[in-house]
């Protein structure tokens, strides 16, 4: 008796089990670790995602697979290819480039998902990002990335290098950027949800090829890191790929671009970053934040007052430059970037949800319309630096 009830608890847990089923074999699935999405001046919509190729290099020769709009392919430099499709929209193109890959795709591994700024400055992003968000197995924890210049150009040129964990490099240099201010690092979940929120304004971040056409037409301020935006950084290397700059969003789509000199200052005022590297007159700082900045807000009911102070310590790389210079040099920038942001229409700074608690009701909040009020102000700055001469 005791040896039928354990047959009767066997089976059933044996014909569960996979065994060794080729499908389930990671080299029979594309694990994508990018996907980029370009809006065409035809108004469709080109996807392509970056596979690894396991077990031996990508050839020029790989294809997508049969199927109008399928494309693939790698430089034999890297253990990646490359696939793409053509739709009329963001879902028709993922459904074909499902059935044109070889293997069955896996959305799930995703670092990052990279725009082109013709479809992020257009009013169908906003769309688009909601539908990926939607999307089944999409990750959307991959960081948002704009991109000036063609998105599939920018994850073909990208090389990351495959470890025990399935290409955390991107990861990585990601971090890396935002940690040092170059730019900013938002999630796809975290910009859908930023879209729809009533509160403050994301951020996301810009990347390009090296000297990218579209990066020559922002118009940027001159000054000792170069033309600090993607695409226009004064660096060689086996990589083209550049990440500096971030880009405001309204209302679903971006509407302007900062350089790395203002999305250093954005990401210091959020306390997101606490030391960078700056120049000032040729000599080299280390800057890091003293204390989190601190913003006061005032509301009236015809408009706002608000002010800011930023206690900064700064430490000299070699000698060090004079303190008032910097300390202005520093006010200026910040009311560049506080302008900007006016100018533009957005609240980056995540004021309104501090102006949010003197409101009883959500709708009261909405009824003050506080973005307005925060882009019709005047913004006191104070900065405050300590120099550590020792």
């Amino acid at each position: 008796m005791k040896k039928l009830l354990l047959l009767l608890l066997i089976v059933p847990v044996c014909l569960v089990l996979p065994g060794c089923s080729q499908t389930r074999q990671p080299e029979h699935q594309a694990f994508a670790i990018s996907l980029s999405a370009d809006l065409l001046d035809d108004g469709q919509m080109l996807i392509a995602v970056q596979v690894p190729t396991f077990g031996g290099e990508a050839s020029p020769s790989d294809k997508g697979g049969g199927g109008e709009g399928g494309e693939g392919g790698s430089s034999p430099q890297s253990n990646y290819a490359i696939y793409s499709a053509t739709g009329a929209s963001f879902p028709e193109a993922l459904d074909l480039l499902q059935s044109t890959i070889p293997n069955t795709l896996k959305l799930t591994q995703l670092k990052s998902i990279v725009f082109n700024d013709k479809l992020a400055r257009s009013e169908q992003f906003g769309r688009v990002v909601e539908q990926m968000v939607m999307t089944y197995q999409i990750f959307g924890a991959a960081s948002a990335i704009m991109c000036l210049g063609s998105a599939r150009e920018f994850i073909e040129n990208q090389h990351p290098v495959i470890g025990v964990r399935l290409s955390t490099s991107i990861a990585s240099a990601l971090e890396h950027y935002f940690l040092g201010g170059y730019t900013t690092l938002t999630s796809l979940y975290g910009l859908n949800a930023s879209n729809k929120s009533i509160y403050s304004d994301p951020v996301i971040t810009v990347a390009a090829v090296g000297e990218s056409d579209e990066a020559e037409q922002i118009k940027i301020e001159p000054n000792l890191m170069g033309n600090a935006i993607a695409g226009k950084l004064p660096r060689e290397g086996s990589n083209p790929n550049q990440y500096m700059g971030c880009a405001l969003v309204l209302g679903g789509r971006v509407i302007d671009i900062l350089d790395g000199r203002l999305c250093q200052w954005m990401e210091m005022l959020n306390a997101d970053v606490k030391s960078v590297n700056y120049m000032c007159d040729g000599i080299s700082v280390q800057l890091s934040v003293l204390s989190r900045p601190k913003f006061d807000i005032r509301l009236k009911p015809d408009g706002i007052d608000v002010s800011l102070n930023v206690k900064l310590l700064a430490v000299p790389l070699i000698e060090a430059p004079d303190e008032h210079v910097l300390r202005e040099k520093i006010k200026g920038e910040i009311l560049d970037l506080i302008d900007r942001c006016q100018a533009a229409g957005v609240e980056p700074f995540n004021l309104a949800e501090l102006a949010a608690i003197n409101f009883l009701t959500v709708q009261d909040f909405q009824n003050y319309h506080f973005r307005d009020k925060f882009c019709a102000s005047d913004v006191a700055v104070t900065v405050d630096i300590v120099m550590d001469k020792s």
